[in-house]
């Protein structure tokens, strides 16, 4: 809508979606973000979705799973 208010003559969604597709055809791929990482230099970190229920010492609580990703070399944690 913000880009329509900028350009009123410009794309809409419907014509764009066929016109992206015959030019990511032509070009024989799809689309991506290449992004470089250097080894040791960034982690990416998160938490997997909703709570899970642990127990410590009987008693129930929430826990939340943290996930890491070493993204140079691809490697995955979850604790």
């Amino acid at each position: 809508m913000e880009y329509k208010t900028v350009q009123p003559d410009g794309l809409g969604f419907r014509q764009f979606k066929p016109l992206l597709s015959e030019w990511q055809e032509a070009l024989g791929r799809g689309l991506s973000m290449r992004h470089m990482h250097q080894a040791g230099e960034t982690v990416q970190v998160g938490y997997a979705g909703d709570t899970v229920a642990v127990t410590d010492d009987g008693t129930p609580r929430a826990a939340q799973i943290f996930v890491a990703c070493l993204p140079c070399s691809g490697l995955i944690y979850a604790g």
